[in-house]
């Protein structure tokens, strides 16, 4: 956290954890739990914005 203030290197950190949710989201899938599939995923995040992972 103390290189992410001052390196101004934020969007590995945003893309880490956009990442790790898409990951915990289909794990969530493949053992049929259910969750809020309302939120935006990280994939539709990133079109947004222009970003890639």
């Amino acid at each position: 956290m103390k290189e992410w203030q001052s390196d101004g290197e934020k969007g590995f950190l945003l893309d880490t954890c956009l990442m790790m949710q898409d990951k915990m989201k289909a794990i969530l899938d493949y053992f049929k739990i259910e969750y809020d599939h309302t939120e935006i995923t990280s994939r539709e995040l990133l079109d947004r914005s222009g970003r890639t992972l």
